[in-house]
C-alpha cells in the first residue's frame, strides 16, 4: 500500500445524497429499480469501509515508524558509545605509551 501522508481523522465522509453525486447515483442505478437513498447508503457504506482500512493501514504506518525512529536513535546511541569507548582506549593506549617512555 502507498504511504499514508495525512491523519485519517481528518477525512470528511462525503454527503453521497447531494447533487453533487447526483450523477454517479444515476449511473450506479442504471437499468435497476435502486433508489437513490439506497445507492447513497451503499457508496457512505463502502466508503466507511475503505475509511476503516485505510485506518487499520495508518496506525500500522505510525507504530513502523515510531519503531524505526527508535531503532535509528539505538544506533546512534550505540554507535556513539562505541566511538567513546575508542577515544577512551586510544587515550588510555596514549598514557600507556607514554608512562614506557618516561625515563626510570
Amino acid at each position: 500500500m502507498a504511504r499514508i501522508t495525512s491523519d485519517l481523522a481528518l477525512d470528511i465522509q462525503p454527503d453521497f445524497t447531494s447533487p453533487t453525486f447526483e450523477a454517479l447515483r444515476d449511473c450506479i442505478i442504471g437499468g435497476t429499480q435502486a433508489l437513490h437513498q439506497e445507492v447513497a447508503a451503499d457508496l457512505t457504506t463502502a466508503w466507511q469501509q475503505d475509511w476503516d482500512n485505510r485506518s487499520i493501514a495508518w496506525v500500522a504506518q505510525v507504530n513502523e515508524d515510531a519503531r524505526l525512529t527508535a531503532e535509528a536513535a539505538q544506533t546512534a546511541h550505540e554507535h556513539t558509545e562505541h566511538e567513546h569507548l575508542h577515544l577512551e582506549q586510544e587515550t588510555e593506549d596514549e598514557l600507556q605509551e607514554a608512562e614506557k617512555k618516561k625515563p626510570r
